[in-house]
């Protein structure tokens, strides 16, 4: 039980750090074309 809320936890962690980037990356094209 323990791995598999941690492995969910990573889960969500990586999840998290993706839309991170994704929103950082929209934002730099977003100044770029602006």
């Amino acid at each position: 039980m323990f791995h598999l809320q941690f492995v969910v936890v990573v889960v969500i962690g990586l999840q998290a750090l993706a839309v991170k980037e994704i929103v950082v990356l929209n934002y730099s094209i977003f100044q770029v074309i602006h």
